[in-house]
This record gives structure tokens, sequence and C-alpha cells, in this order.
């Protein structure tokens, strides 16, 4: 949604740009001439004569081909912003494409982050009560040793069940960010 905001204020400051250099690429003044209205595309200079109209320091011409002219221009003007915009859309395409891969990536990795997890988590398990169990065929006859270790053994692998187990997958943490 950002990203939308960020080229709407990028449109809005190009198209203002793109009107003020058109209209400060010519000084032009509507005048009426013996031929018509026209329109002075230069500096108008007034006469100082008041029978005597002024005179055109530029290009004189019809209302009718002024207004043709700056209908091309205008045209030219907006083809350009045409060809500005599907840039625009092309790059918001491909960034968009890209997003989604990284989203994508984040989330295969997240999946195997959880499944590794849990894989030593349980290869933890199974070593720990292998060895104990192992140590406790060998100490069978000293009962209160052996009252021991089956105590600290379970201890053991309650704390790896707390830490592997009951800890949400990081893949539901980066969810909760969300």
């Amino acid at each position: 949604m950002k990203l939308l905001s960020i080229t709407a204020s990028c449109l809005v400051v190009f198209i203002i740009l793109a009107s003020a250099t058109y209209s400060q690429d010519e000084e032009y003044t509507f005048i009426s001439s013996s031929k018509g209205p026209g329109v002075c595309l230069g500096r108008w200079v007034q006469s100082d004569d008041d029978s005597r109209l002024g005179h055109c320091e530029g290009k004189e011409m019809g209302l009718s081909q002024y207004s043709a002219l700056s209908s091309r221009k205008t045209v030219d003007r907006l083809d350009q912003l045409l060809i500005a915009i599907s840039a625009m859309d092309e790059k918001m395409a491909e960034n968009n494409n890209q997003l989604g891969m990284l989203i994508q990536a984040t989330e295969n990795t997240n999946a195997s982050i959880d499944s590794q997890v849990a894989q030593v988590g349980e290869i933890l398990r199974e070593t720990i009560s292998k060895r104990f169990d192992t140590l406790l065929v060998q100490l069978i006859n000293d009962d209160l040793f052996k009252e021991e270790l089956v105590r600290l053994k379970e201890e053991i692998l309650e704390e790896i069940d707390y830490v592997y187990f009951s800890q949400p997958p990081v893949s539901e943490k980066t969810d909760k960010k969300k």
C-alpha cells in the first residue's frame, strides 16, 4: 500500500512538472488582426501610436492553427506520460513478483527450521533415554542411585519438551508479527 502511495505521489509530481514545462515553453498573446483572431507566439510589442496595432516579435498564426498545434503538443505530452506510466507499471509488476518469491522462500525456510528443530528435539530425547536406560541396567543393583537417575532423566526430558516442543514454531512467530 505504501509503494502505491509513493508511486501515485511521484506521478502527480511528474504531471505537474510536465505541465509547468509545457506552459513555460511558449509565451503567447491572443490578438485580433485583419485576418481575424490569432495568436502571437513570442512577445507582443504594443505600438506607441493608438491608431496602429502592435507587432509580434515571433511567429504569428491563426487561432485554428494554434489550437491544432496546441492539441498536437498535448497529445505528445500524454503519449510521454503513458509511456512513463507503462514503465512504472511494468516495474511494479516485476517488484510484486520478486516480493512474492521472497515471501514463498521465507515460508519455506520457516517450515524447514521448524522441521529441523523437531528432529533435533526427537534425536536428543532418544539419545538421553538410551544412555540413561543403559546406565540403569548397569546400576540396577543400587536402588537409591537408580531412583535418582530416573528422576534426573525425567527432569531432563521435561526440559527438552519445554525447549523444543512447547515453543511455537518459527512460522507461527512470524505470522503473528504480520
